[in-house]
This record gives C-alpha cells, structure tokens and sequence, in this order.
C-alpha cells in the first residue's frame, strides 16, 4: 500500500464497501516525524502502530517509536538499518521512500492532526469490525449463544475499543480489562 496513491477511502475488493484510511494522513506524520522527530511525542500520546492501515506504515512507526523511545535520532538512515531484512519494506522501497516521506511533509505544524485523522480512521475500522462480527454472530445463533450474552459481548467490544482506541484483542473478562 505504501505507494503513495491517495486513499481516503480505500475499496475492498468484491463489495462496494469501502475501509476508512488515508494512506496520505499516515505519510504525513510519517514524514513529519522523520523531519522532526520531537513531534513523535505529541502524536504517540494517542497514536499507536496498530491504527496505521498500511502494515508498512506499522512497520515504519514501530522502528520510529523504538529509536525514539532508546533516545535514538529516527532518521531514514537509522529506520533503514533496522528495517532493511523486512520484505514489506523492501517492496515499500527501502530507504528512499523514507527519504521521500521526510522530504514532502505537507506541513509539521499540522502533524498532530494527521495523527488524529489516522487514529479516527482506525476507530471506524474498528467500528465496522465490531458491527460485522455482531451481524455475523446473530445469524448463526444458536441456543447456547444467547442474545443477551452477544449483547454483553458486543458492549465489552465496544468499551474496549472507545477506552484504548483499538480493536481485535478478543474479548476479555472485566477483571482482566480492570487490571489493564
């Protein structure tokens, strides 16, 4: 995906349904961090690897967040150190598509809006898992899957996803979620 094509909306193949990302957003604060890596911290206050929709983009913010993190500059020269045996990245281009994301940052001053767009984006994603799952679950109910126990399971699903802004964890007790 990390080609650069504008996609605020990308098509899932088959349906006419479309997953909400924007491939631009992700290499704005990319490129952002890259050029200024001070604005990492703003952005990882709510802004983690897994709201990327691009796995390379994940790829690419999980090197940023460990170099940065161990007090590292996170420059492409450093990603491309660590992130030169990863296939994706390769494809992705390597080391000049991170020279290219550092090199056509829109604006850093907007970079923490870039960061909320993505994260937004991620919570729709997750939205449209947790209805689809929902939809899925209740057509193939039976009698040992009660309504009321898929009630309780979709509103943990839901809390889960409006407290950590993610999904896909699987479902979890109230114990364990209290101790997270």
């Amino acid at each position: 995906m990390a080609d650069g094509a504008d996609a605020s909306n990308i098509a899932i193949p088959n349906t006419d349904e479309k997953t909400p990302a924007s491939l631009d957003a992700e290499q704005a604060i990319l490129g952002a961090v890259l050029f200024d890596n001070e604005i990492f911290y703003r952005a990882a206050a709510f802004l983690k690897s897994e709201h990327f929709y691009d796995p390379v983009h994940r790829l690419i913010f999980e090197a940023i967040s460990d170099l940065v993190n161990s007090g590292r500059l996170a420059s492409p020269v450093a990603l491309d150190t660590f992130l030169a045996s990863s296939s994706g990245y390769i494809e992705a281009g390597g080391k000049k598509y991170l020279e290219q994301l550092a090199a056509n940052v829109p604006s850093t001053a907007g970079a923490v809006d870039y960061a909320r767009i993505i994260f937004d984006l991620s919570i729709c994603r997750g939205l449209m898992s947790i209805g689809s799952e929902m939809v899925d679950r209740a057509k193939v109910s039976t009698l040992d899957d009660q309504p009321a126990r898929q009630l309780e399971d979709a509103e943990q699903a839901l809390y889960s996803l409006a407290e950590t802004g993610k999904y896909g964890g699987g479902f979890k007790t109230f114990r364990s979620a209290i101790t997270d």
